[in-house]
């Protein structure tokens, strides 16, 4: 494991190696191995795996601006709040649950989430990707997400844009339509030269 990485386990319980540095040497030089001149630092921020039988609606990757995720990057508690946020931020803006939103990578540049929309989330992929697609033109449903970044920075964050990956939409179901065989056509014709006779007598009758 690389030092200031966390390996999140099949049982969603971080292990992590706290990196060591030198006098003089700050994180980003331990993180890439560079002199404190030359060192660039963006971490990566992998979030547990997603639940045994997870199948995607839609993948998609945001950028949020921001010139310090770095420092919230790079602490996996402060990682966890930051996904926590956006989870949250996104599913209501999206109308569903917050566990149907799943983080799948955040990393810098300035932040950029790559995300899934679970296919249990009971909305029809269509409607969640015109959903996901709208979030990119509007920055106010950031609410938790801004309270994270303010931590380390007064800048004020926005959405940068939004990109659809993928989609994996349910197949429709067709009922199948029924139409007449010829057979079917004579036997009808049959029974109503039969019956119309009987039933002209009663109406004579009557």
């Amino acid at each position: 494991m690389s030092p200031g990485r966390c390996d999140f386990g099949v049982n969603d319980s971080a292990v992590c190696s706290p990196p060591v540095t030198a006098p003089g040497q700050t994180l980003s030089d331990v993180v890439t191995g560079a002199s404190p001149s030359t060192a660039s630092f963006a971490p990566v921020f992998l979030p547990p795996a997603t639940r045994s039988g997870f199948k995607s609606l839609l993948t998609a990757t945001i950028r949020i601006s921001g010139s310090q995720w770095g420092q919230i990057l790079a602490q996996t508690s402060s990682a966890n709040s930051a996904m926590t946020a956006f989870q949250r931020d996104l599913a209501i803006y999206l109308g569903i649950g917050v566990q149907f939103v799943v983080v799948l990578n955040m990393q810098v540049g300035s932040l950029i989430v790559d995300f899934a929309v679970d296919s249990m989330c009971g909305q029809p992929a269509d409607t969640m990707i015109a959903a996901v697609t709208a979030s990119g033109a509007s920055s106010s449903w950031l609410l938790g997400t801004r309270v994270i970044y303010s931590t380390v920075s007064s800048e004020e964050i926005s959405v940068l844009g939004v990109t659809v990956t993928a989609t994996t939409a349910p197949s429709a179901m067709i009922s199948p339509q029924l139409s007449p065989t010829p057979r079917t056509s004579i036997l009808f014709a049959v029974v109503v030269a039969v019956l119309t006779p009987v039933v002209l007598l009663f109406i004579t009758q009557a």
